[in-house]
């Protein structure tokens, strides 16, 4: 019964040691400096890998700030660079009381100083004098379908009280009748009224021109007149608006001011700077390395990225020409001499260039018809009744259309169909089509000055000469719709040049974003330019939609973006930097009210014209490539990088406009250390391991010391192991499981040995299991698992 009993004892035994040791835990063994919590080492290697991951976070800030600002201010070189204002307002300033501001690249002025009897012209007008007229009119931009100028004038010979005054009306029709033959044309007031210009009352009077008699008496010419009175003195502006009521000089007029003449200003805006897009760059961004690895250009507004990649293409375009012309072999107009400035663009690398057929083309037939018409205005029939009798036209052809549009239309049309292009050609000629390669412009006195004399000018590095390859232009064309699409094509000779990428303008949708590179309008000390520099502007705005040009099945893409004179044949960019079209229209609306509506020619009109010359275009621009390889590092900052490209840009195409000038930028940033190199991305990424790693271990060593330490108490409070010091390597510690039961000492109750004689052998007697329950000793430290009785 014993025997049964101790076996089930035993077994239960097993049993309660089995589910203890169920699950074995890992053993450590106790050393002497587990008797401290951590150990310094321990901390100091966390401490060393926090610091140094510390490191690599300043190290990415401070990389991300340089490269914020590095980006920024490149941005703003680049902006300050490329996209000027198109505004460049003069003010001229008269002793005799009045001022009037203009656009000195849209026009061009002369005043006549009565104290001296000069003219000034240009930068002359700066100067405050005694200005009693002033006369405006186009700069050499010449729009040929609609002459035009306007004329301020102080006559300091004719009192009158008010504009209502009969000397002022005499004065008027004096005007009027200066530059026409009155028993030919009719004169006829269709509009009078009262307006407010600089704070004074005048009368504003409309006034209609037409020829008396003949085929050309509904083509009505019109003229705007202004009566007014200062210091007791007539005071008359007039606008000669051509075919149109004449919206071209609204903003002259209305810029009007009297008093005290005070100094005369040059004023320069700069309203048209791009606002930048806020760069998103966040901390999170900087920690992860996502934009730090190479600086980012994403933000840049597109059209100031256009700009900066393909202004170096856009170039300006000068034709001056001088001819007489002989009409079927016999003298028929003699010192005929005209001449305009406007815009174009690269299309090949080997000298291709796309602009408006009105900039570049010149038509003896186009020249003759034209002047014929606008003397039959003015009452001078005799030029129109020639024509009409040499292509067989009469008036009574066309005496049912009742349109009167329509029936100048008709009438134009049947001398472009029926006058043989051989009947008209020239004799002691010369044409000076000049291409401007970069800001330089040729003397424009001398270039007049040589046409007028029939001398061809020779060109200069950054100055070509050009020829006309093709074209598709009617100087009177959309009177009652489009019978061409004025594009041409020209070329100079020279290889490298920098190219644009053609587009397609179906992509465009209502209210995309347009972007329009030309040169507008200039005016200058000799009154056609402002300075001996020249520089691409940049025009902004929105498709406002797309429409087919009247009378054909072309495509006319309206926009609100500002079209100049002098932005003719500049092209027009959608977002993604192609060409679209090139610059053409303006238009008054009409003469309605209805304001400006500016027109861009679609890009296919010249492909077509290019295609119908079996032309191949050479796209693939070494100069182009390097050029938005060095701008793309200017954007980011990379100076070293770009001043390569930008020297190789410069071997390639060595009358680059801008190569020189951002080369001696990149290099000076160098010298300011302003340059970014590109993040050492292995290298940190190395740090950020070997800190990750590293902590991970300490950290892991940290734990495991903890551990240690947390067993050794459990122990010293039990009673299991003596106290030690952290000094004393030499005590053994026994191995002992790291979260098992700590076996508690049990003290048994002990009786006495009996005595026997010292000579008497103890003979052993087995005694059976104790069957008292054993004295336990509970741990005090929490972290130690209740310990198990144990039998003695």
């Amino acid at each position: 019964m014993a025997e049964k009993q101790t076996e089930q004892s035993s077994s239960r035994l097993l049993g309660d040691s089995k589910k203890i040791t169920k699950k074995p835990t890992k053993q450590v063994k106790i050393k002497h400096h587990h008797v401290k919590r951590y150990r310094k080492r321990h901390l100091s290697s966390l401490g060393i890998f926090i610091i140094i991951g510390v490191v690599l976070i300043m190290f990415s800030l401070q990389y991300r700030a340089q490269v914020n600002r590095a980006l920024d201010s490149a941005e703003d070189y680049i902006n300050s660079v490329f996209n000027r204002d198109p505004i460049n307002q003069r003010q001229i300033s008269s002793s005799y009381g009045f001022d009037v501001t203009y656009d000195a690249r849209s026009f061009y002025a002369g005043g006549l100083d009565s104290a001296s009897g000069n003219l000034f012209i240009g930068s002359e007008l700066s100067t405050i004098r005694a200005y009693e007229q002033i006369r405006f009119s186009p700069s050499l931009y010449l729009d040929q379908s609609n002459n035009t100028s306007m004329t301020i004038t102080y006559d300091k010979n004719t009192a009158a009280a008010d504009y209502k005054d009969p000397a002022l009306a005499a004065l008027e029709t004096l005007l009027l009748q200066k530059d026409i033959d009155s028993s030919a044309t009719e004169l006829q007031k269709i509009d009078s009224n009262v307006v407010v210009l600089g704070g004074q009352s005048f009368q504003k009077n409309v006034w209609q021109f037409s020829a008396k008699n003949g085929a050309f008496s509904k083509l009505k010419i019109t003229s705007t007149v202004y009566l007014g009175t200062l210091n007791g003195k007539a005071f008359i502006i007039r606008t000669n608006n051509g075919t149109g009521s004449g919206t071209l000089y609204d903003e002259v007029v209305a810029s009007l001011n009297f008093g005290k003449a005070t100094t005369s200003l040059l004023i320069t805006s700069q309203s048209g700077t791009v606002e930048k897009l806020e760069k998103n760059r966040s901390l999170l961004d900087t920690i992860l390395f996502t934009q730090l690895a190479s600086a980012q250009t994403s933000n840049v507004d597109s059209s100031e990225r256009t700009t900066s990649l393909y202004s170096p293409a856009v170039v300006k375009i000068y034709n001056v020409y001088c001819m007489d012309i002989l009409l079927s072999g016999r003298p028929y107009l003699r010192d005929v001499c005209d001449g305009g400035t406007g815009s174009g663009f690269f299309v090949s690398a080997d000298g291709y260039i796309a602009t408006n057929g009105h900039v570049a083309a010149t038509s003896v037939k186009d020249i003759v018809i034209l002047g014929a018409v606008y003397d039959a205005a003015a009452g001078r029939t005799q030029y129109l009744a020639e024509l009409l009798d040499l292509a067989n036209v009469s008036e009574s052809e066309f005496s049912s259309i009742a349109d009167d549009n329509e029936y100048i239309a008709r009438l134009i049309d049947a001398l472009y169909e029926r006058l043989p292009d051989n009947l008209f050609t020239t004799t002691n000629s010369v044409s000076n089509l000049l291409v401007g390669l970069n800001e330089a412009q040729p003397n424009l006195e001398e270039l007049l000055n040589l046409t007028k004399n029939r001398q061809e000018y020779l060109g200069q590095d950054s100055i070509k000469r050009a020829k006309l390859i093709a074209a598709d232009y009617r100087v009177l064309d959309g009177i009652d719709g489009f019978k061409a699409s004025d594009v041409a094509l020209i070329k100079i000779d020279g290889s490298n040049f920098p190219v644009t990428k053609l587009g397609d303008a179906t992509s465009l949708t209502q209210g995309g974003q347009l972007a329009i590179l030309g040169y507008p309008g200039n005016a200058s000390d000799n009154g056609l330019v402002e300075s001996d520099q020249s520089r691409v502007t940049l025009t902004t705005g929105t498709v406002s939609a797309i429409k087919n040009a009247a009378g054909s099945d072309k495509v006319l893409i309206e926009t609100d973006t500002t079209i100049g004179h002098g932005n003719s044949g500049g092209p027009a960019f959608n977002t993604s930097g192609e060409v679209i079209g090139l610059a053409t229209y303006t238009s008054d609306g009409g003469g309605k009210g209805d304001g400006t509506f500016n027109y861009i020619r679609d890009i296919k009109d010249f492909k077509d014209l290019v295609t119908s010359k079996s032309i191949q275009l050479d796209i693939a621009s070494e100069t182009q490539e390097e050029w938005e390889k060095g701008i793309t590092n200017f954007y980011n900052a990379r100076y070293s990088k770009a001043v390569k490209n930008f020297e190789k840009v410069s071997d390639l195409y060595g009358q680059h406009p801008k190569a020189a000038e951002f080369i001696a930028t990149s290099q000076q940033r160098i010298q300011n250390g302003e340059d970014v190199k590109d993040f050492p991305i292995l290298l940190v990424v190395g740090g950020v391991l070997v800190v990750l790693i590293g902590a991970g271990v300490t950290s892991g060593l940290i734990y495991r010391q903890h551990r240690g330490h947390r067993a050794y108490a459990g122990h010293v409070a039990a009673g299991n192991i003596p106290p030690m010091t952290s000094k004393d390597p030499a005590q053994h510690v026994p191995y002992v499981p790291v979260g098992t039961p700590v076996q508690p000492t049990v003290v048994p109750q002990q009786t006495p040995p009996a005595t026997t004689p010292q000579a008497q052998q103890p003979v052993p007697i087995p005694t059976p299991p104790p069957t008292q329950q054993a004295t336990i000793v509970k741990p005090t430290n929490h972290d130690i698992t209740p310990p198990t009785a144990r039998v003695m």
